[in-house]
């Protein structure tokens, strides 16, 4: 019994985890300095030697004093500087086609030096970088990031470009331009074009010292490139027989059942049409007959060919008389028309009528405003002049000989 169950449970992780079932190399360590160390999975972490593979969510943590280079599939190049934690999230490469290539790293803590490779090689690259600077998105890019000891990250671009995200603001570094973070999570600083003397230090901590031996080690590590680059092109026909519908077999079943229910629904549909042509076909020799039962009917009435019967008669009669109601119910209408268009036009003449009447009304009211302006107009200036007047009537009585003498003793007295 806990056999079958483990059984099932693997089947469905199987199933569920194609990615974890076959896990597949995505670079290789090319350089080891001091100690490293790679994490896989729920395992612990083991030591790191040169030309070890990283697959896909593998944890690399470099020790104090310890440099590490790794090189991706697509010849991406990560120089790891000491104490960093690094991690590929998401790695999508097509030799042929890089219209879906992607990737996603995460240096969580430390230092790097990042040279882009085959997968950032398009119009507008799909490559992140989560770092402690911020998120960076590349484009086309040769950049370093370096942490200070007062814990402020100092952020380079030497090619390309880059745009460093945090903080809720964004800074775009052209070629020779670098920023800095003062610290994680923080908002990048203006960038601004580097001077020469502040390259050594950041080289000082991503610099390996053998360097250069790197391009000769490379070089060595082609045929090793050549092999994953031809799994991950089998990996993306894969991808692409996915989506065009299974296996070469599958989908020609596909097209198989499809094509037979096509042309057994052509076929029904044929039958189907068939059908109401010979309905139609049968109605239209309806019609005829019926056709032809109207026109002997048409002739009785009208005494050609036959003697007419007395039903015939009273029928014709009958059609008469329909016929006279019909005229006297038209001729009825007519008039109860003319009459209608009479009282419509009585109407329009009595709303023209109401118009003018209005439109007089409309003109003796603005007469009259305008009169009843001007009345408030001569009131106002005559009551203005009355005010003036009044005004100069006090002062000429301020100004008397008596008030004069008054003033002056009390000007004397004080």
């Amino acid at each position: 019994m806990m056999t079958r169950c483990f059984y099932r449970i693997f089947t469905l992780a199987w199933l569920l985890f194609p990615a974890l079932a076959q896990a597949e190399a995505i670079g290789t360590v090319v350089e080891v300095e001091g100690q490293a160390s790679i994490a896989r999975g729920s395992a612990a972490g083991m030591p790191v030697k040169i030309e070890d593979t990283v697959e896909l969510g593998d944890l690399i943590t470099t020790g104090p004093k310890s440099r590490l280079f790794i090189l991706l599939a697509d010849n991406t190049e990560w120089t790891l500087s000491e104490n960093t934690k690094f991690r590929v999230d998401e790695y999508v490469f097509n030799p042929d086609d890089n219209t879906d290539n992607k990737a996603r790293y995460s240096a969580l803590e430390g230092g790097f030096h990042y040279i882009s490779g085959l997968v950032a090689k398009k119009a507008n690259p799909d490559v992140t970088i989560t770092s402690v600077a911020g998120t960076i998105g590349i484009r086309g890019t040769d950049l370093m990031v370096a942490p200070d000891a007062d814990g402020s990250v100092d952020v380079y671009v030497q090619e390309g470009a880059v745009d460093v995200s945090g903080g809720g603001a964004t800074a775009r570094l052209a070629q020779g331009q670098g920023t800095l973070v003062q610290r994680r999570g923080a908002a990048p600083l203006r960038p601004d074009a580097w001077k020469k003397e502040r390259l050594p230090r950041m080289l000082g901590v991503l610099t390996l010292a053998r360097q250069a031996e790197m391009p000769a080690r490379i070089a060595k590590m082609q045929p090793r490139q050549v092999a994953m680059r031809e799994k991950f092109r089998a990996r993306a026909a894969e991808r692409l027989q996915q989506r065009r519908g299974g296996e070469p077999g599958k989908r020609q079943q596909k097209i198989d059942q499809w094509r037979d229910k096509f042309k057994g629904g052509r076929e029904q549909r044929l039958e189907q049409r068939e059908e109401k042509f010979e309905k139609r076909g049968e109605r239209r020799g309806m019609l005829d007959e019926r056709q032809q039962k109207i026109e002997q009917l048409r002739q009785q009435y009208a005494g050609g060919g036959q003697a007419a019967t007395p039903a015939a008669a009273a029928g014709k009669e009958a059609i008469g008389q329909r016929a006279g109601k019909m005229e006297e119910r038209r001729e009825t209408m007519q008039q109860q028309v003319e009459e209608r268009k009479a009282a419509i036009a009585d109407r329009k003449e009595q709303l023209q009528e109401r118009r003018a009447e209005i439109g007089e009304k409309r003109a003796e009211i603005k007469d009259a405003v305008a009169d009843k302006k001007e009345q408030l107009q001569d009131r106002r200036e005559r009551l203005r002049a009355h005010r003036d007047k009044k005004d100069g009537d006090a002062a000429e009585a301020d100004d008397t000989p008596e008030k004069r003498r008054w003033r002056a003793l009390q000007n004397r007295q004080k």
